[in-house]
């Protein structure tokens, strides 16, 4: 589209009965973006009624385009054969089953049009429950993490701006798939979303996005996200595997040398974590393995070794 200031990816895998929600969402923003499209990237549906819907979207308004994801299958993917087709200067992403909250978009924007250096910005979210209800306040404004870092744009109900904030989000993400925008050419030069990753590819996204930009954070809710019981892996893994296995990648990135002590401790943590999992479960192979790995990541942590006892010896 010429002249796009936003490009919108949608990925979408037979959430048909969610997904006109989700571009009317965007399609009805008031915001100073005078020129916006969507992208709906079909990760090879099979759901009649998702097919339905695509081709509903493949004529019902000139701003929406629906297209076949290629080659690996995914979210990651398709986010990526979205990135790679818009012709937006800025691109913001949406899960099919959520949807943005009027004026969402504009919180946002006003970063773009009063920060002209902006490339990243985020904002908060609230969980929509299957009975349709709401929590009462944005998800990073209630966790006691997010919270302690983010606190001065909430007291201050103004942007905050975080320096190259890759420490920040070693700690815990900071960001959310469906409040992110990023500059393509920021999302290009690190190379979008790694599709390798079963899960925690974002929070593994937002840290290389860290690594190379600041980070603009708004104190507003942009955006529900769906709960439902299709969102909920059925996979039965430890709890911080995927999590594990993105640590793993960013610790072999040369570009973030300087940080390799902070992923070590936060490897040793996840990995502590998964031990605890696999004893509750009784499988001690698997929980000593585990705590030995915690060991390995961070051996001058006396409390990993006591754990690594502890479970050697099979105690609770």
């Amino acid at each position: 589209m010429a002249g796009c200031q936003l490009s919108i990816v949608i990925p979408c895998r037979d959430y048909g009965q969610y997904l006109t929600e989700a571009v009317e969402s965007v399609l009805r923003q008031e915001s100073a973006v005078s020129h916006l499209e969507v992208l709906i990237v079909d990760d090879h549906s099979a759901d009649p009624n998702t097919v339905q819907v695509l081709f509903h979207w493949r004529k019902a308004d000139p701003r929406v385009q629906v297209m076949q994801n290629t080659g690996r299958a995914g979210a990651a993917a398709a986010r990526n054969l979205g990135i790679a087709t818009a012709t937006g200067e800025w691109i913001a992403f949406l899960d099919a089953d959520d949807i943005w909250v009027p004026g969402g978009l504009q919180a946002r924007w006003q970063v773009v049009q009063t920060h002209p250096e902006a490339e990243w910005i985020g904002a908060d979210f609230m969980r929509w429950h299957a009975d349709g209800s709401l929590d009462e306040e944005g998800f990073f404004k209630t966790r006691s993490l997010t919270h302690q870092l983010l606190h001065r744009a909430y007291e201050s109900g103004t942007v905050l701006r975080l320096l190259r904030p890759v420490a920040d989000f070693l700690q815990v993400s900071l960001g959310w798939t469906g409040t992110i925008m990023v500059k393509k050419a920021l999302l290009l030069s690190v190379g979008g979303f790694e599709t390798s990753l079963g899960n925690y590819e974002d929070h593994h996204l937002w840290i290389r996005l860290a690594h190379q930009a600041d980070f603009f954070f708004v104190p507003e809710v942009v955006a529900l996200y769906r709960q439902h019981a299709m969102s909920v892996s059925c996979e039965e893994i430890p709890p911080a595997y995927w999590y594990i296995v993105a640590l793993r990648l960013l610790l072999r990135d040369p570009r973030l040398r300087a940080y390799r002590a902070l992923i070590r401790r936060k490897l040793a943590a996840l990995f502590e974590q998964n031990a605890y999992y696999h004893r509750a479960r009784r499988e001690t192979r698997l929980a000593i393995a585990a705590a030995a790995h915690a060991v390995l990541h961070q051996p001058s942590r006396m409390d990993g070794w006591r754990n690594l006892l502890a479970t050697t010896l099979g105690r609770e």
